[in-house]
């Protein structure tokens, strides 16, 4: 395996493989998920979790880094609000999908109808994949790719 001037031992082999192994558990077969556990099940989901659930880091006396603590705390509001957004944007995509599905279902393009507050909406649907809805004033309105 290796050309130098010490034969290749059975251990030193082990180690390379086991190395080899830690970083790319299916080399051999080529098969496995890259984040797979020996026995090939897919860790993926537990490092999404361990990802999304972390702690604040605490500081160790004599060991602090420079920070500015207010923009951290800026852009550790920023992240969980983004990532409500994120949710919300699934959330409003499979509704929008639902909605699209019943309106091709009854065979219509365009649904008018009065709601709770006495105000006329407006469905209509644009593309295969655009739905929009408006109050009946026009001046707000929900459009969606």
């Amino acid at each position: 395996m290796t050309s130098g001037p010490y034969p290749p031992t059975p251990i030193l082999d082990a180690r390379i493989i086991a190395a080899i192994e830690l970083f790319d558990p299916g080399h051999q077969q080529g098969t496995k998920p890259m984040h797979s556990t020996i026995d090939g099940s897919d860790t993926t989901n537990d490092l999404t979790r361990r990802r999304s659930k972390r702690a604040e880091q605490t500081q160790i006396p004599g060991t602090e880094r420079v920070c500015i603590a207010e923009v951290e705390r800026a852009a550790i509001d920023y992240r969980s609000i983004r990532d409500e957004r994120m949710d919300l944007t699934k959330k409003e995509t499979s509704l929008r999908d639902a909605l699209l599905a019943v309106m091709g279902g009854h065979g219509l393009e365009i649904y008018k109808y009065v709601d709770g507050e006495n105000e006329e909406i407006t469905v209509e649907v644009k593309t295969k994949s655009k739905v929009r809805v408006r109050k009946s004033d026009g001046a707000s309105g929900d459009e969606d790719e």
